[in-house]
């Protein structure tokens, strides 16, 4: 666990000499329209998740990695606060052991949450809120919280690096890592 600890650490500590840097940028209508953003927003994410408490084929327990897909909406209040639905698909049955005598089974379950998301810096964002993972057997609810670094691109589409964490029913946790792709439309703020 000191492992991601260290990891959403230097993710952070990554992000701030961009922020330093762009306080020195001039006004101008290039800047203006560099710093605008979209009130909705839709991204895809493409990652990797990581169970610890997972079970592989042999029944040895492992840190599990494997892919997932993701699909979110952004909606955004001003250029500090915003509200997405998070939903993402984990490509992998895998099972959790519960405790001496009991093993929970996941098949290729989704996760869908509310996330409110506050931007303290221009490309920073720290996003927490609740959900439910979806599973043919039992269907669980969570806490999914998170970092994500952001670049904006032309055209109002953007690329993020994102790392999150789940705790799933009180019962495991699980970690994504991954690179998110979205564009912007809809009424243009500025930042």
């Amino acid at each position: 666990m000191k492992f991601f600890h260290i990891l959403l650490i230097l993710s952070i500590v990554i992000s701030i000499p961009g922020r330093i840097y762009g306080q020195e940028e001039t006004e101008s209508h290039s800047d203006n329209h560099r710093h605008s953003f979209k009130k909705h927003n839709i991204s895809v994410l493409w990652g990797n998740t990581i169970v610890p408490a997972a079970k592989t084929a042999s029944e040895e327990k492992s840190v599990l990695l494997f892919p997932s897909w993701g699909l979110n909406y952004e909606y955004v209040f001003n250029k500090h606060l915003g509200v997405a639905l998070m939903n993402e698909f984990e490509m992998q049955s895998y099972v959790i052991e519960h405790n001496e005598h009991a093993e929970i089974e996941r098949e290729y379950p989704i996760i869908s949450s509310i996330v409110l998301i506050y931007e303290p810096v221009r490309h920073l964002a720290i996003f927490a809120g609740p959900g439910i993972e979806f599973e043919k057997t039992h269907n669980y609810s969570i806490i999914k919280a998170g970092v994500a670094v952001k670049f904006p691109l032309p055209k109002y589409f953007g690329i993020a690096v994102e790392l999150s964490y789940e705790r799933k029913n009180k019962t495991y946790d699980a970690w994504t890592f991954g690179i998110i792709i979205g564009k912007g439309f809809g009424k243009t703020l500025k930042h």
